[in-house]
């Protein structure tokens, strides 16, 4: 009632009213432990029909582990702890744990080695863990792989994938180079032709 007071009685007390409506709104939202740094945030919000916020960090501990792997056949990847379930896990062997050919070891070492990000998010942190667990040295394979002037597709919204050039292999082609492609499951199937199965065949 005041405020309106203000308005009818006063026009130019019309921003005044405005300001003073805002700073209760955030006094009100305080009390639900929701701090407001900047006023036109309380009427942005107040138009809000849907909020959407994503789960990574924000509901969990933006903690990921790889829990299975798909190579020809699905496999489990072991999860046992040393130390509880917040202590460091067990080292990995991929003779015991993997299946009898070395080539899936082989595509997934230089994939997770030479096209992970500059800086890493919390799957691309899940995927290196996998390979310090399987006692790969990472930085050795990037640096015998990647060039100085490597090429790299960095991930984006549109593309939904990443995209590294690997050179010095010893492949089927002429050019003795591959590229690795990560991202959205539907975007990297839809890339391929062939893949290879348990036994490493194509």
């Amino acid at each position: 009632m005041g405020v309106a007071i203000i308005v009818v009685a006063v026009p130019e007390g019309l921003p005044l009213a405005v300001m003073i409506s805002l700073a209760y709104s955030i006094s009100r939202m305080l009390k639900d432990n929701n701090d407001v740094k900047r006023l036109s945030s309380c009427e942005i919000m107040g138009g809000a029909d849907n909020i959407c916020s994503d789960k990574t960090g924000t509901l969990t501990m933006n903690l990921m582990k790889v829990t299975k792997i798909w190579a020809g056949s699905d496999l489990t990847v072991p999860q046992t702890f040393m130390e509880g379930d917040s202590g460091p896990m067990t080292n990995l062997s991929w003779d015991s744990w993997f299946p009898k050919t070395n080539v899936h070891a082989m595509h997934i070492e230089h994939g997770i080695a030479c096209n992970t990000a500059d800086k890493p998010g919390a799957t691309d942190r899940a995927m290196t863990e996998l390979l310090d667990r399987l006692q790969v040295d990472s930085k050795a394979l990037f640096e015998k792989h990647l060039g100085l002037h490597k090429l790299r597709f960095p991930f984006s919204s549109k593309r939904k994938r990443m995209s590294t050039v690997v050179e010095n292999l010893e492949t089927t082609n002429s050019y003795g180079k591959r590229l690795h492609v990560k991202g959205a499951s539907e975007i990297v199937k839809n890339c391929c032709s062939h893949y290879l199965d348990v036994d490493g065949n194509v």
